[in-house]
């Protein structure tokens, strides 16, 4: 996972290694805060959820990170759907990914 952004970095925007390490700690940053906003949104609240995941969707695709992609696909589904427990598990989910991005 995080081994993909970092090649996405170096391989896709031609950048050095050196270089790639900034971008992602301010991926990391940038995620911490949508995790964040995951944390206080209830997993009833369809558009907020939806508000939080439509840019998790766009961030994620532009740093290469396809499984927060797809995660964030899930859970904006399951808020548009208005399943409050798919929600739940889907924010588990990023919450999750967070955890493994930034170990």
């Amino acid at each position: 996972m995080k081994q993909d952004v970092f090649d996405f970095f170096i391989n896709g925007l031609g950048l050095s290694t050196e270089d790639a390490q900034p971008l992602y700690d301010t991926f990391l940053e940038s995620f911490g805060e949508m995790v964040d906003a995951l944390h206080a949104a209830s997993p009833d609240d369809e558009m907020e959820l939806r508000r939080i995941t439509h840019s998790i969707i766009g961030f994620s695709q532009n740093v290469g990170a396809m499984d927060l992609f797809e995660a964030a696909k899930s859970l904006n589904a399951c808020a548009k759907a208005h399943d409050v427990a798919g929600a739940a598990d889907g924010v588990a989910r990023i919450i999750s990914l967070f955890e493994h991005y930034a170990g």
